[in-house]
């Protein structure tokens, strides 16, 4: 459904909650009579970057009746459209408007079976009043003036939106249970926990999240994945689910996350020869081979980051400290000169380091400690090529 040159803006910015497609919503009444079955729907990840997350959405079905016919639909709002005014700007500065439609079950049940992802489906135990009510609430939210919402991420997405409108439902049930209940985990662990086997797609995920992310979450906070929201419907301590079955098997989801220590390692192994090696030879000028293209990649890293803080609405971007790993001055060097300016972004760099380490030292620090073992080894081999050079 989703276009291929999405991987291109996904591999900074990956879009929490998966399986999205775009088109027109199909044109689905209920029935007024009697009360509907309600189900939550939970989709596993596919190998698309939009769907390493899953998916999820609610199922209401109406049997069919002596006066009226069977109603069956299923209400998504992983829904966005490429050729929406503005849509790339409205992307890349955090002000991404998705939408809720209602579709075909078995049309989506296809798509997904397709995509080798699984399907679980479960049945909810609700009273008439309930599961009229996320009906209705339902099919208020898919009508023309209603429908769009302002994504984000990890704090307003298509799981999250579930979890309020079931929570509303069941009187508060979902929140009052797991807004008390701490995890071991935060937003950054369990988002590269879905991503951590593409390394590409880590690298962009990880560098671009700031501190935001790492702060413990509670459970309540961690519905932000589908699979977590399902897991919590299964658990609540009340008489909440009629049944849980997998209509379909397919990828397993990942169950732990392992920090990529050794990947970023020999990255920065690789990193500093490339930029010491032709340093070290017979000229010590600073020319157009690794140094230069060290200074270029990480300057312009820095300053999408400083962009994404400074310039954007993605919260999980602000407060970045990879910013003191990759700072935009790195640019002011490439000249290879010793001015003023020069000097003083030269040694902008050990002192980033440093404050870098110091903030490590306060509750909670950003992670990326991994990146550490790349970015730090790298910026102090151009400090020392820098310093090198102007001692000639």
């Amino acid at each position: 459904m989703i276009n291929r040159h999405c991987r291109i803006i996904c591999l900074v910015w990956l879009l929490l909650g998966a399986g999205f497609a775009f088109g027109q919503s199909p044109q689905l009444e209920p029935a007024t009579t009697s009360a509907p079955q309600i189900a939550l729907l939970t989709f596993g990840p596919g190998p698309e970057i939009w769907a390493r997350f899953g998916h999820n959405a609610i199922r209401v079905s109406w049997p069919e009746g002596p006066q009226r016919p069977s109603f069956d639909a299923l209400y998504n709002f992983g829904y966005f459209d490429f050729n929406e005014p503005g849509f790339y700007w409205n992307y890349a500065t955090g002000n991404m408007q998705y939408y809720a439609v209602a579709e075909d079950p078995a049309r989506a049940f296809g798509y997904y079976q397709h995509q080798h992802r699984s399907i679980r489906e479960q049945r909810l135990n609700l009273t008439p009043d309930q599961a009229i009510a996320i009906a209705a609430e339902l099919n208020r939210l898919i009508q023309p003036d209603q429908r769009r919402y302002p994504y984000d991420y990890f704090f307003n997405n298509c799981s999250t939106r579930v979890r309020d409108i079931l929570d509303q439902a069941l009187d508060g049930i979902l929140h009052q249970q797991y807004q008390s209940q701490p995890t071991e985990r935060t937003l950054r662990w369990d988002a590269l926990r879905m991503v951590q086997d593409d390394l590409l797609l880590y690298l962009g995920l990880h560098i671009g999240l700031g501190r935001i992310v790492d702060q413990p979450i509670n459970r309540w906070n961690a519905a932000f994945l589908p699979g977590a929201l399902a897991q919590q419907i299964k658990q609540l301590n009340s008489n909440v689910l009629l049944s849980d079955q997998t209509l379909y098997s397919g990828r397993n989801l990942a169950t732990d996350f392992t920090p990529r220590y050794l990947a970023m390692a020999a990255l920065g192994l690789i990193t500093v020869s490339v930029i010491l090696l032709p340093a070290l030879g017979r000229s010590s000028r600073l020319s157009f081979s690794g140094t230069r293209l060290w200074l270029l990649i990480s300057g312009l890293a820095g300053l999408l980051l400083l962009f994404l803080w400074l310039g954007s609405n993605h919260q999980a971007a602000w407060r970045n400290e990879n910013l003191l790993l990759l700072l935009p001055t790195n640019l002011l060097l490439l000249r290879g000169g010793n001015s003023k300016l020069e000097k003083l972004a030269a040694w902008l760099i050990p002192v980033a380091i440093a404050a870098a380490m110091l903030l490590k030292l306060i509750p909670h620090p950003q992670f990326n400690t991994d990146l550490c073992l790349w970015f730090v080894p790298a910026q102090l081999a151009v400090f020392y090529c820098w310093r090198r050079h102007c001692n000639q």
